[in-house]
């Protein structure tokens, strides 16, 4: 199956904490590009962050991502306040699951850790 011509070419995700280390912030950026002849219209970006191996979903997210012209590359940056996540350690790996949709399109499930 190909990629669609507009795509998701590349993405970060960083996680802050407050001072008290209590709250989270979830950053996303991702580099959205349109390999087609074309232009294309504006879209949204969502994403979800859902509890490791669970379908509960702990945050979500979107920005719009405008308009691109044919080979234009826009970058595409959200954050999203995490209320009190679990905390990673050695003794408890929790982890989350990231995930970015462009429409129709799943880029992929990304574990992220809270440390």
């Amino acid at each position: 199956m190909d990629a669609p011509q507009e795509h998701i070419r590349d993405f970060n995700v960083k996680t802050t904490f407050d001072a008290g280390y209590k709250n989270a912030t979830l950053l996303v950026t991702a580099k959205v590009k349109n390999y087609s002849q074309s232009p294309v219209a504006a879209r949204k970006l969502d994403v979800k962050l859902y509890e490791a191996g669970k379908s509960v979903v702990v945050v979500t997210g979107n920005a719009s991502v405008p308009a691109l012209q044919a080979g234009e590359e826009k970058i595409v940056q959200l954050s999203i306040p995490v209320n009190n996540p679990q905390k990673w350690t050695a003794e408890t790996p929790n982890l989350y699951t990231t995930v970015l949709t462009l429409g129709e399109e799943l880029l992929r499930r990304l574990p992220v850790s809270e440390r």
